[in-house]
């Protein structure tokens, strides 16, 4: 609970913003073993409230996960009144984020999140409502140990019209998909 690219410990009215917290030095181990326990990319303590957490990519890889990449402590982590919006939570053992705890108005939204084994862990609601909406939840569970990334584009040809599929988990990153040499005639991405 105390390895973290970003730790906050009490005070009010934080921000994090715009920050690309990737690959842990270390890894969390597998549910296979027991509860994951290892880094968090942002790991929030007994706030008072008030916590902004916008626009970061916090990302592990495969071979190294977070623990959680959102971590709030069950006796209050972001406190009442916080926002969470903007974010990817990618490849966490546990959970993209933990929003229980002093979950009393806390705004979670238009938020990515891929290949951690829950998306969003609530708890218990002690203190009052948390909103969650406009959410994208993708990848999640352990399909880390069925499916592989592909290392060439696919190209298949239908009725004379060349179709490039593509599996893309995220619109920012169109460079995997430009038609170099005018290889496809039509692109579908899922």
């Amino acid at each position: 609970g105390w390895d973290g690219g970003i730790i906050i410990h009490g005070g009010k009215n934080h921000l994090v913003e715009r920050c690309y917290i990737h690959t842990p030095h270390s890894s969390s181990n597998s549910w296979l073993y027991s509860h994951p326990t290892g880094p968090e990319a942002i790991f929030i303590d007994k706030t008072k409230g008030g916590t902004v957490i916008r626009y970061n990519d916090l990302i592990g890889s495969d071979k190294r996960r977070w623990n959680d990449t959102g971590n709030g402590q069950i006796d209050g982590g972001f406190g009442r009144d916080s926002d969470i919006y903007g974010n990817l939570f990618a490849y966490a053992n546990d959970d993209s984020i933990e929003i229980e705890g002093g979950e009393m108005n806390i705004r979670l939204y238009y938020n990515k999140f891929q290949g951690s084994y829950c998306g969003v862990s609530t708890g218990c609601c002690r203190l009052g409502p948390s909103y969650q909406y406009r959410n994208v939840f993708y990848r999640m569970g352990d399909e880390n140990n069925h499916y592989t990334r592909g290392d060439e584009m696919c190209i298949v040809t239908y009725k004379g019209v060349r179709f490039a599929l593509n599996i893309c988990y995220d619109i920012r990153f169109p460079v995997w998909s430009r038609n170099k040499g005018n290889k496809y005639d039509v692109l579908i991405n899922i």
